[in-house]
């Protein structure tokens, strides 16, 4: 279950307003209907509740990115959006799954209609809006160090160093990586790069000076989860292949709009 890989949020960086929050509930309360009445199949995908949380999760993507001046802009942005429908179109098949769980007892009988309805409206606010609330936070900020590789690579020859800034307060939970400092071509940027985590307040900034960590001073990336062991300007992505959202059995993850006939929302 799902459940098992978010564990306990983190408190949010700030409140996240859902712009079709009823229009996904209203899209939810459907399946429910058609799932307890036997109109849909387990492996169906909602395509309308997919756009819709395609369509919340582009907002953030877009906010993050900011305004497209680069020559290159116009194929990073399409690459994240991609991304995006991707990972809207593999939560949502999920969330099918764990709805289709709830919907038989012990026994194997169907649940009552307002028994099953109460379970899946329960798995509902977690996907679809607990979760996705953390992951408009998390879109929003990979987009924008997307967008801002672009320029540290465009300036290394006159800011050659990276420099990792972690906030220094009871809530952080990467204080041991702040203040490293690397070259902006070191591998380390393949995955030492916020967000690190749900929630993660960490930077990076470009710098001349500095003294560079020792080789044998890095941390190795173990201590970060491997749906966070990415870096969205090197790999154009928001979020990472490794989440688990992509564990989809007979569909690999670049099979899958191809295979579910889905189409990206333009």
């Amino acid at each position: 279950m799902m459940s098992e890989y978010w564990g306990e949020l983190p408190a949010p960086k700030q409140a996240v307003t859902l712009s079709y929050e009823d229009d996904i509930r209203a899209e939810v309360e459907r399946i429910i209907v058609a799932i307890h009445a036997g109109r849909m199949s387990k492996n169906q995908v909602p395509e309308k509740l997919v756009d819709l949380v395609y369509s919340e999760l582009d907002k953030a993507v877009l906010s993050g990115y900011g305004s497209l001046k680069r020559s290159s802009d116009k194929q990073m942005i399409t690459a994240l959006k991609d991304n995006v429908f991707s990972f809207s179109t593999a939560k949502e098949f999920q969330f099918i799954q764990e709805a289709f769980a709830n919907l038989t007892l012990p026994d194997g009988t169907v649940k009552p209609f307002a028994q099953f309805r109460e379970d899946v409206l329960k798995v509902h606010t977690n996907y679809n809006v607990n979760w996705l609330q953390s992951e408009h936070q998390a879109a929003t900020s990979n987009a924008q160090i997307a967008s801002r590789w672009q320029d540290i690579q465009a300036n290394k020859s006159a800011s050659p160093l990276l420099k990792f800034r972690a906030v220094m307060d009871a809530r952080s939970r990467h204080k041991k990586y702040n203040g490293i400092v690397r070259p902006v071509d070191d591998p380390i940027w393949n995955w030492l790069i916020p967000i690190l985590d749900w929630g993660c307040r960490c930077t990076v900034n470009s710098t001349s000076v500095g003294e560079l960590t020792p080789v044998d001073k890095l941390p190795n990336d173990k201590d970060i989860r491997p749906a966070f062991r990415f870096n969205p300007g090197k790999e154009k992505m928001v979020f990472s292949e490794s989440h688990p959202y992509f564990r989809v059995e007979g569909n690999a993850v670049q099979d899958m709009r191809k295979n579910w006939g889905l189409k990206r929302p333009e």
